[in-house]
């Protein structure tokens, strides 16, 4: 398994946290063994590579922002079609890199 596989598939874990954060799930003392556990893993993995000097944090960020927006359907589903929601974010997240594209990378 690729480094970048595990990393991409740290997301549950910040999911399990924005959830209790966000709407007050409980995690329980299961679950947040299991979200230690999850850390301490990617912690250990990461000592044999570079965050900083590679694809890595790109994947890590990448994580993350699935993460906010898996929680923020629950919000968002109040408001809209959370089905609609999703097909405006991907059309969103197609277009807005490559009309900054434009203005960072001349």
């Amino acid at each position: 398994m690729d480094m970048w596989q595990v990393i991409i598939d740290s997301q549950p874990l910040t999911v399990a946290v924005l959830a209790a954060l966000l709407f007050g799930e409980s995690i329980g003392a299961v679950g947040a063994a299991g979200l230690v556990l999850g850390v301490v893993g990617l912690v250990l993995l990461e000592s044999n590579f570079s965050l900083w000097g590679s694809g890595e944090w790109w994947m890590l960020l990448a994580a993350q922002s699935m993460a906010v927006g898996t929680v923020m359907v629950r919000w968002v589903s109040k408001y809209s079609d959370p089905i609609m929601a999703t097909g405006w974010v991907r059309f969103i997240s197609l277009i807005l890199p490559r009309v900054f594209d434009n203005f960072i990378w001349p």
